[in-house]
C-alpha cells in the first residue's frame, strides 16, 4: 500500500501557456460584413425605433365581428 501523508500540502499544477492569439490579415467580404453587422447591432442596441410591438394590427373587443365563445364555459 502507499503511505499518503494527510498533512502535506497538495501540489499546485503547472501553469498552462496559452498562445498569444492571432490576428486575421485577410480582408475578404465575409469579415466585412460581420463587421458592419456588429456596428450596425451595437448603434440600434438603445434605440427605440427597432422595436415592433405585437399589438400593430389589435382591434378592440367592440370591432371585432366575432362572437362570445362558449366552448370552454366562457
Amino acid at each position: 500500500m502507499g503511505s499518503l501523508n494527510p498533512f502535506a500540502k497538495p501540489k499546485t499544477p503547472a501553469p498552462v501557456v496559452v498562445p498569444p492569439p492571432t490576428a486575421v490579415t485577410d480582408d475578404t467580404q465575409a469579415n466585412r460584413d460581420l463587421e458592419a453587422e456588429r456596428k450596425r447591432r451595437a448603434a440600434a442596441s438603445g434605440s427605440t425605433n427597432n422595436i415592433q410591438s405585437s399589438l400593430v394590427g389589435a382591434v378592440t373587443d367592440l370591432q371585432s365581428s366575432s362572437k362570445k365563445s362558449t366552448l370552454l364555459g366562457g
